[in-house]
């Protein structure tokens, strides 16, 4: 869905692209520096401080749309900088939800603990697994880019569930797992029809 935005999302970025490339900053060292903020995140969500944190999150996905953008405009796209960024993002997903997690751990209702913890672990499996199966595609040599709540529309709705706080967030993180459960089988048929195609 938001992929169709990419091209305005780039043109907006690559003014700030040309000036870390002016300052000697390199593509992975601009993907390090996105996965530092977003990780920073965690500790502001775990506790209970959402707004914080979600600021954490939008300032550490600026670096990590910048690094592909400083990339391609440069000419600096290397095998490693795509391993880098695509294991970089997983570590920012596990922290966020992993903070979440923490955060339904201390909380002083059972019954909030169970659903908060579940729901919260429910969301970070299927999220990962649905970059799982991209990344497994893209080794395998087979296109599988498309689905539903891809990584960006995954980051816009916890920003949203972030800010909107405390009595949202579990009918939001259920309502991101089912819709990140119906990418991963779009991706998946996508990649059986696709390895089908090409067999």
């Amino acid at each position: 869905m938001i992929e169709n935005l990419k091209p305005l999302y780039n043109a907006t970025l690559r003014p700030v692209a040309k000036i870390l490339h002016a300052m000697g900053l390199t593509p992975n060292g601009v993907t390090l520096v996105g996965t530092g903020i977003s990780i920073l995140a965690a500790p502001w969500i775990a506790t209970g401080r959402w707004k914080t944190g979600m600021a954490f999150v939008v300032i550490g996905s600026l670096f990590d749309g910048l690094d592909g953008v400083l990339a391609r405009e440069y000419d600096q796209k290397t095998k490693f900088g795509s391993i880098l960024d695509s294991v970089c993002d997983r570590v920012t997903e596990i922290a966020w939800f992993g903070g979440l997690i923490w955060y339904y751990l201390l909380c002083t209702t059972q019954t909030t603990q169970v659903y908060g913890v579940t729901i919260s672990f429910i969301a970070l499996s299927l999220s990962v697994m649905v970059s799982y199966i991209k990344a497994r595609c893209e080794g395998a040599g087979v296109t599988c880019n498309k689905g539903f709540m891809q990584r960006p529309e995954r980051i816009i709705a916890l920003c949203l569930l972030l800010l909107i706080g405390k009595q949202y967030m579990l009918y939001g993180l259920a309502a991101l797992s089912v819709l990140a459960g119906i990418t991963m089988v779009q991706r998946l048929l996508t990649a059986h029809r696709n390895c089908t195609h090409s067999a």
